[in-house]
């Protein structure tokens, strides 16, 4: 590849990570949460289990009310190069009384503690297994989300591609500073 001078230029390599559901280092749950894996439920109704050791093998997580969980991921991808963009994906939907399509719930996103966005969840979806729900879930319960894209970029902050926040770029996420760089998720 060249440069704009016509100098050979080689790009680095993205930072690619990949986060399981139960990796959260802080989470806050209502009474209606819970935690389950692909061989059965892990925790429900009960939120001072949800530092539980089997939550390293969540596949859905869920809380009805305000809550949030934190992951965290080391700063070692900020060393040498000018971060031009953050992204991540995950599948996600809101969360009602067995599932409700029509039920939206806003879901807000924060880097560093910093806010980015709200997305609004269309409803919680179900009347149909989802790809990777096992077979010992509850048919009348949630069974998938929507894939979701929030990125943040140096003219603002993206969900499916479509800007919704301009005010936040990266140069705002301070990503150098520190050790790590927390991803929040969470229901106010």
């Amino acid at each position: 590849m060249k440069d704009s001078s016509g100098k050979n230029s080689i790009l680095p390599e993205p930072f690619t990570a990949d986060i399981g559901v139960g990796d959260y280092i802080d989470v806050k749950f209502d009474e209606h949460c819970g935690i389950a894996s692909a061989d059965g439920m892990i925790m429900e109704c009960l939120p001072k289990n949800a530092f539980t050791r089997e939550r390293y093998n969540a596949q859905p997580i869920w809380s009805k009310g305000a809550s949030y969980v934190t992951y965290a991921l080391p700063n070692s991808y900020t060393a040498n190069d000018k971060i031009a963009e953050i992204n991540f994906s995950l599948e996600i939907c809101s969360e009602a009384t067995g599932y409700n399509r029509s039920y939206p719930s806003d879901i807000t996103f924060w880097i560093n503690e910093k806010e980015l966005c709200t997305y609004i969840s269309p409803g919680d979806f179900g009347n149909r297994y989802g790809k990777f729900t096992p077979d010992w879930w509850y048919a009348e319960s949630t069974e998938y989300g929507l894939m979701t894209t929030v990125a943040e970029r140096d003219d603002g902050v993206y969900i499916n591609e479509k800007c919704v926040n301009k005010s936040v770029t990266v140069e705002k996420l301070e990503l150098d500073g520190g050790d790590r760089t927390t991803l929040k998720i969470g229901v106010k």
